[in-house]
């Protein structure tokens, strides 16, 4: 369908036709919103009608946008208008290599330098497994300044039906009943590999083949298999050898044995990889630029002597050179500030939190991204260069947490409400890749387009195309220790090996090496109380006790090189319970890291208009706080220490509850009479224990499992409610288990949404909690026990722990902009609710805790575990600690 200049498709403007071929009409168009030019290729009709195989292009395209290389022209999108089907693609200028050949050839230099990028950039789409197929000069642009663009990539296999083969109408494939049970072969003759000619399967062999044609053209200005007909060019290919005498008399002999190698007939004997390939182009031009020559002994003898004189000066730079030592790297440290009128972390949950606080590093070392919050309370993703004074903001990230990088350090994946996103950090829209689960516990990118994530309450690996798709869990096989959490991936620079966090049944804690090959075992290999990064060429760097460790690691064997882990840096954040500590690295060996727990938070009482009405006790790292029922203590979990603690609010004086070496404790929850406390536990395996409030007594295990923690006791004290994710499962739920008799638990609430945060009325005729039921979490009040008919929803602009009045006629909830919020509601006649009333603005860390406020029993004053105001710690980042360093 031809198409007029000055038409537009969608917010494309078509300028003029530039081409057409097999694979449709080609026009150049300018993109009126990002003001750039794009080519737009237009499918043929009879394929943009086939649903079956247009869905299929589509998928294949997803795969092929994902070669961002300065080598590759690039996809930018797929385009629909009524019938017409578009592919928007990178505009390229310059004439393409076969306009640049035409019937000529190209000088040896200037040919190698456009064959080094040309193998570059098949080197680069191998790595993620995709193959060209279609490799010609046709298909290779040469801009104006040298670059290199190869066009068209994989959209050979793309225009495919789903038997493998093509649309036998468009050139330029190549119809042959003979060859193919469809009658067609993909590609161009004079370029095609035997393989292809057979009709077989092409894989990046068949890559090399086509790409030893080109460098022939280049050099002689001929193809290097012609016929009168198709039938005669694939003939040549089948059967005859390239005439290797064509090349210029100046030919390095190491080229011509390249390209014989790349025109091995048999794949078995043909260069296997494109590296290789460039590699011994490298080495034919610098070691052997040319033949032996014929010439005079005095040319013979001039040559002798211009060698020696390079020796005698090699020699003399090789003495200076150990005369006077360069000055060793030094290593570097220095602090990164959050960007102005900010501060650090994102509205997240405690663990993400500290990931999103510290950053993440780029792999090549180069950029930091991090989150940062504004005072309205908006969170975006922000990257700074390592060079740069500044942080920009990553528009459309909000709400953005656990950043990660891409291979190349061009994008930048995250989490953001409930879903796995990407943006391109040099500009372009953020893509959503899929749905992602409440409880993320970190993602990685690796270099084959694969990403890795962890998400549930106890957590399990999942995987997805770096272009969006269905994520698929990714089942780990661990017979050594039968790992039941894992946690914080990353993957190796292979892109096929990855270490995560695990903790097993039996409480083994530290780092694992699997791999995405089915039945291979997950290995430990380290104890660790956080997640591992690997350092090239071959460190191991992980945290114990607070303290970021190196080891080394045997890169071939990916085992450790020796028993023996060093100090790097002391006093890390940390959160052993979960397995992550506040450090990031680059593959080559930057690192930023937060060291200490500063004193972040301090209890004080505020009055229902937001009045400051006097702290109490010393400041410290506090988490989940309640009221005990005389009000006159309140319970917390340090989170600097990882136990749970009282403060008598009369006389401020502390007391340490719990104290359980390598296990942290957390989550308080009092007892009606005040003289117990349920809560947390992270030992043998976690679960819920109960021990008196003075830390007198010994504690008494009343459940076993992984749960989110005790939330409240029934008024009636018989029963405590919880909410877990019950067997793994990422959507949680709420529960009870009775205080007296057999603690069987028992589900009250079970949807496929994340259930959480429940809360008693005071008469326990009531439930409210929390539920993500619409996207984003609101509050939501039920009839306890639960009829599953009569289920309010009580806020709509996004909610977080909710709480009753003493006297069951208020509810308070708190939104992600950290304001508190009161609603009346009545239960005299069913339940009556009113229209949420603003109270004031909390000044508390309302995203990394269940707990941040508890209201007194008159409802006039609020106990609230305020933020201390510049109190985060800063990113550090360290440069060049290996220099020096023996593994």
């Amino acid at each position: 369908m031809p198409l007029a200049s000055g038409a537009r498709l969608g917010v494309y403007e078509v300028l003029e036709p530039i081409g057409a071929g097999g694979m449709g009409e080609v026009y150049r168009a300018r993109d009126v919103t990002l003001q750039r030019d794009v080519a737009l290729k237009i499918l043929p009709e009879a394929f943009a009608l086939d649903a079956d195989r247009l869905a299929r292009f589509r998928r294949e395209a997803q795969v092929l946008a994902s070669l961002n290389h300065p080598n590759i022209a690039s996809i930018y999108g797929f385009e629909s208008a009524g019938p017409v089907q578009v592919l928007v693609l990178e505009f390229v200028e310059g004439p393409t290599l076969a306009d640049r050949i035409a019937g000529d050839r190209i000088p040896i230099d200037e040919a190698l330098t456009i064959a080094k990028q040309i193998a570059i950039a098949l080197e680069a789409a191998h790595q993620q497994g995709i193959v060209h197929r279609d490799l010609k000069p046709a298909n290779i642009k040469v801009r104006s300044d040298g670059t290199v663009k190869v066009l068209d990539f994989g959209l050979a296999r793309a225009m495919t039906d789903g038997t493998g083969t093509v649309d036998g109408s468009q050139p330029p494939t190549i119809t042959s009943p003979a060859l193919t049970r469809m009658g067609v072969i993909l590609g161009t003759a004079a370029y095609m590999s035997p393989e292809q000619a057979r009709g077989k399967v092409a894989d990046k062999r068949s890559d090399i083949w086509a790409f030893g044609c080109v460098l022939y053209e280049m050099l002689t200005g001929r193809r290097t298999f012609e016929g009168e007909e198709i039938s005669d060019t694939l003939a040549s290919v089948l059967k005859s050898s390239p005439d290797l005498g064509a090349f210029p008399a100046e030919t390095p002999s190491g080229v011509r044995r390249v390209i014989r190698r790349c025109l091995e007939k048999d794949p078995a004997s043909r260069y296997h990889d494109v590296a290789d390939a460039r590699l011994d182009l490298a080495d034919a031009t610098s070691l052997n630029p040319s033949p032996p020559a014929v010439g005079s002994v005095r040319s013979a003898l001039v040559e002798r002597a211009a060698w020696a004189l390079v020796a005698l000066i090699l020699g003399a730079l090789l003495v200076y050179a150990l005369q006077d030592k360069p000055t060793p790297l030094k290593i570097v440290q220095f602090e990164v500030a959050p960007p102005e009128n900010t501060t650090f972390g994102s509205t997240l949950g405690m663990g993400g939190n500290l990931v999103s606080v510290t950053g993440s590093l780029s792999p090549d070392g180069t950029q930091l991204v991090f989150a940062a919050t504004d005072a309205g309370g908006k969170t975006l993703l922000w990257v700074r260069s390592l060079d740069a004074l500044t942080a920009r903001a990553l528009p459309g990230t909000d709400e953005g947490m656990l950043p990660f990088w891409s291979p190349d350090s061009r994008h930048v994946g995250f989490y953001a409400s409930r879903r796995l996103k990407k943006v391109d950090v040099t500009g372009g829209a953020v893509q959503t890749l899929c749905e992602a689960a409440d409880t993320p516990k970190g993602a990685t990118w690796g270099a084959n387009g694969i990403i890795l994530f962890s998400a549930g309450t106890t957590p399990a690996l999942f995987r997805v195309s770096s272009e969006g798709g269905t994520p698929t869990r990714l089942e780990i096989s661990d017979a050594e220790h039968k790992s039941v959490q894992h946690s914080w991936p990353q993957f190796l620079p292979d892109g096929r090996h990855f270490l995560y966090w695990g903790r097993t049944a039996d409480d083994f804690r530290g780092v694992f090496l699997a791999s995405l090959e089915p039945g291979d075992v997950a290995r430990p290999m380290v104890t660790s109380d956080s997640q591992g990064a690997y350092v090239s060429p071959g460190w191991l760097l992980f945290v114990r006790e607070g303290t970021l460790l190196r080891q080394p690691v045997d890169a071939e064997r990916l085992t450790m090189a020796s028993s023996e882990a060093t100090p790097l840096v002391e006093g890390i954040s940390s959160l052993n319970e979960i397995g992550l500590a506040a450090f990031s690295a680059s593959w080559n060996g930057v690192v930023s890291y937060r060291s200490g727990l500063a004193a972040t938070t301090q209890f004080a009482w505020f009055d229902r208009n937001g009045r400051n009405l006097g702290t109490v006790g010393p400041p410290g790292s506090y988490r989940a706080i309640a009221l005990s029922p005389d009000e006159r203590r309140v319970a917390y979990g340090d989170v600097a220490k990882g136990d749970v603690w009282t403060l008598d609010l009369v006389r401020q004086t502390s007391t340490r509850v719990t104290h359980v070496a390598g296990s942290i404790e957390a989550s308080p929850v009092w007892s009606l009479d005040g003289t117990r406390l349920f809560y947390r536990s992270t030992q043998e395996g976690s679960g819920i224990y109960e021990k008196n409030a003075s830390g007198a007594l010994a504690e008494r295990l009343l459940l076993r499992g992984r749960v989110n923690g005790p939330s409240q006791v029934s008024p009636d004290g018989t029963l405590l409610l919880y909410f877990a994710a019950p067997s793994g499962e990422m959507a949680q739920d709420i529960f009870v288990v009775p205080l007296n008799g057999e603690p069987t638990p028992r589900a009250v609430i079970q949807t496929p949404f994340a259930d959480v945060e429940p809360q008693f009325s005071p008469d326990g005729r009531w439930l409210a909690y929390l539920s993500n039921a619409t996207g984003r979490h609101e509050v939501y009040v039920e009839p306890f026990p639960p009829t599953g008919k009569d289920r309010v929803q009580i806020s709509n602009t996004s909610a977080r722990q909710p709480m009753w009045s003493r006297d069951g006629k208020e509810l308070f909830f708190v939104n992600n902009q950290r304001k508190l919020y009161a609603v009346d509601v009545s239960t005299a006649s069913g339940f009556q609710f009113g229209t949420p009333r603003f109270l004031f603005d909390l000044p508390a860390d309302v995203f990394n805790a269940r707990s941040s406020y508890a209201p007194s029993r008159d409802g006039k004053r609020f106990l609230v575990n305020t933020l201390l105001e510049n109190a985060a710690p800063p990113i550090n980042v360290l440069l060049n600690w290996t220099a020096g360093v023996s593994r």
